[in-house]
């Protein structure tokens, strides 16, 4: 890990096994974030993970900065055996996409996990919202979008839609743009 503030070079080991890494790697179960800790030099890497393809449950360790130790941390609530590989920082909070879990594997909820004190809120993407297996969390100048793709048509239409961040981790669905 380098520092861009500090310009120093750490070493962080990983916390796998060598059977983790082996199906890790070749299956994509494995979506790290680095989030900073406000007004610091501090950080934490998080690692939502499977140990295998066969596994159903996700796993989240934390590495803290501060401590130089990997924790295992409580496992996100209702969570599907697909999550999208992408993950998304603002603040001190990472988000995911949590897919349905049949065979269409739709979006289902957005998943937020606090790099603070280690909550998780579960907000439940719309039924009408949830349309394509391509939806996207992007962010932009600490605005989040949901952007999906309705493939069901004659014609492919890009909905946007924003997200506004309430205090508690949840949000509402704000403004949608087609293209």
């Amino acid at each position: 890990m380098w520092n861009p503030i500090t310009h120093a070079n750490r070493l962080i080991r990983d916390p796998g096994s060598l059977n983790y890494h082996r199906n890790c790697c070749m299956a994509g179960l494995a979506i790290y974030a680095v989030v900073t800790l406000p007004q610091s030099n501090d950080f934490k890497i998080i690692l939502l993970h499977r140990d295998s393809n066969f596994d159903d449950q996700y796993k989240l360790r934390v590495f803290d900065s501060k401590l130089d130790t990997w924790a295992l941390a409580d496992t996100p609530p209702n969570a599907s055996n697909f999550i999208l590989q992408h993950s998304i920082v603002i603040n001190d909070r990472v988000f995911w996409i949590n897919l349905t879990q049949d065979h269409l594997k739709k979006p289902q909820s957005i998943l937020s996990y606090s790099t603070i004190d280690g909550s998780w809120v579960v907000s439940i993407i719309p039924l009408e919202l949830q349309i394509s297996h391509s939806p996207r969390l992007v962010v932009h100048q600490q605005v989040l979008y949901f952007i999906d793709m309705d493939r069901s048509s004659g014609h492919k239409a890009l909905h946007i839609w924003t997200l506004s961040m309430l205090d508690n981790g949840r949000f509402q669905w704000g403004q949608s743009s087609n293209c």
